[in-house]
């Protein structure tokens, strides 16, 4: 953990080619984060942080506790979805600093936020 990472951090700037789809394809699968309780202490910005072109990630009841933010999505984040998570003592549920790709949406629905 650092004062900008929390316990879960990604990033996706290269893309692969992977044949667990027909045809063979440079989409990404869905990757799942469920049923964690995620700390994010010593001031992390973000318990779950998906930044730098993170995407296709569904993260959903989880219990999140401090940090800055619940959820980061900056610097082309796309296709995030994070629905019903308890995010507690955090000063904002959700932090997106860039734009939204046309038909890739971050949403941030149906989880509960408790702020500092």
């Amino acid at each position: 953990e650092s004062g900008d990472h929390g316990p879960f951090n990604s990033w996706d700037r290269l893309p692969f080619l992977h044949d667990l789809s027909d045809p063979p394809s440079t989409t990404p699968l869905r990757n799942a984060i469920e049923g964690n309780f995620l700390l994010a202490n010593y001031y992390a910005l973000a318990a779950v942080d998906t930044d730098d072109g993170s995407q296709y990630y569904d993260v959903q009841g989880n219990l999140v506790v401090y940090g800055v933010t619940g959820q980061k999505a900056f610097f082309n984040g796309q296709d995030l979805r994070h629905t019903g998570n308890l995010i507690a003592y955090t000063l904002y549920g959700s932090s997106q600093w860039s734009p939204q790709w046309p038909g890739h949406p971050i949403t941030f629905r149906n989880n509960t936020v408790i702020l500092r």
